[in-house]
């Protein structure tokens, strides 16, 4: 499993969206089911953690609070342009095309759709290009943080670990309609994860939320305190684990055990662990584990 893991915020449907992402990707799989009793979202909380070409996800049904937006979206490269037209068929179905699949100057085949369930992808074809991650979490920086995505990729390699910048490429004079854009596309790896920023060259503003977050999985509480202390901009968002970085994307921090903690034992170990962490900003990973420990017994 990757250190960081893309995270879906669906309102009712999170297991229907599941079942059809993995029915478009190989290497795909449900790994865990987390019924979740006494959260703020209501009775009916599930959080599924399953594999799409191999990459870990996450998802679940939180309820109205939050809605997907084409701020944080998911890039795929695929092997043939019958490959990338395949998915857009099966993606387009029901959703929207944002950017028509076709021809661009930067892409032979290049097509950016919203799925039926809000999620927005970006296809690509890379027929003949060697690559190592199939599906890329892409950051579009617009509004109050339009022209920061630079800054932001540097933030973000310099913080984690095997930070690296792998390309840039800035707009060119007259190509936006927003002058603070600068970057068309960046692609950057942390923690063995590829992903991309880009400032959004159209005036819309899709502000970053806690529908899409980035799940940082952590061993010890050292590096919860570490990362939580670097990345927590925003004390107002401080809650469950969850935190808000100085660019607005939302972030939650989180011990590689919790899905342990939430889906193995008791019920009554289960909702002990649960009551705790709600009461939470930052995880204390002992605490947890001490209060699942003596629920059991």
């Amino acid at each position: 499993m990757k250190k960081i893991v893309p995270h879906f915020w669906f309102e009712t449907d999170a297991k229907e969206a599941v079942d059809f992402y993995m029915s478009l990707f190989e290497d795909s799989e449900l790994l865990v089911i987390q019924e979740l009793e006494g959260t703020p979202s209501g009775e009916n909380t599930v959080v599924y953690e399953f594999n799409l070409a191999g990459q870990h996800f996450a998802a679940l049904n939180g309820g109205p609070l939050f809605k997907i937006n084409p701020s944080i979206s998911m890039t795929v490269l695929g092997d043939s342009k019958e490959e990338i037209q395949e998915l857009w068929d099966q993606l387009v179905s029901g959703g929207k095309a944002l950017m028509p699949l076709q021809k661009y100057d930067f892409s032979d085949f290049y097509g950016w759709v919203e799925d039926k369930y809000g999620l927005t992808w970006q296809l690509i074809s890379a027929e003949g290009m060697p690559y190592e991650q199939k599906i890329i979490p892409s950051l579009m920086f617009s509004g109050t943080v339009n022209g920061k995505a630079r800054e932001a990729m540097s933030y973000y390699t310099e913080l984690f670990q095997d930070g690296e910048v792998l390309a840039i490429h800035e707009y060119e004079e007259g190509q936006v309609n927003t002058p603070q854009a600068e970057i068309a596309h960046a692609t950057f790896k942390v923690m063995d994860m590829e992903m991309t920023v880009a400032d959004n060259g159209e005036e819309t503003d899709y502000t970053f939320n806690e529908a899409v977050s980035l799940m940082l999985m952590c061993v010890t509480q050292a590096e919860i305190d570490y990362y939580w202390e670097k990345l927590s901009a925003d004390p107002k968002a401080e809650q469950y684990g969850w935190l808000k970085d100085p660019f607005g994307v939302s972030w939650q921090i989180v011990p590689t055990n919790l899905t342990e903690l939430l889906s193995t034992g008791t019920r009554k170990q289960i909702n002990a662990v649960m009551e705790e962490f709600l009461e939470m900003k930052k995880i204390n990973i002992e605490k947890l584990e001490r209060i699942w420990e003596s629920a059991g017994e």
